[in-house]
């Protein structure tokens, strides 16, 4: 809180109804239909796959660290493997449009 900006009661509500970066993305994902849901975790998934390997490709990674960070990946593209095989309303005027 920036008490600095502080001059009234209501500067101090509102200061005080301020909202993190992740409260506010937590928010707006609970708005999100299962499309949307779906598309937002297989970001999610993807990235952190693309991370491991970025991390399993690292010079200073020995290489027993090396295949334990690449067996997590694995875990994950799994994960979005599984994913891909779940249908969601809304998925079909996706594919129609492919």
């Amino acid at each position: 809180m920036n008490l600095e900006k502080v001059n009234t009661v209501n500067d101090l509500i509102n200061q005080n109804k301020e909202q993190t970066p992740f409260d506010a993305a937590i928010e707006a994902l609970t708005k999100c239909d299962a499309y949307q849901s779906k598309l937002i975790a297989m970001m999610l998934i993807n990235n952190l796959a693309e991370w491991h390997h970025s991390v399993a490709e690292g010079d200073d990674v020995e290489k027993v660290q090396a295949c334990s960070w690449v067996y997590d990946e694995a875990k994950l593209n799994t994960a979005l493997n599984i994913l891909s095989t779940v249908k969601v309303p809304g998925e079909e005027e996706d594919e129609d449009a492919e």
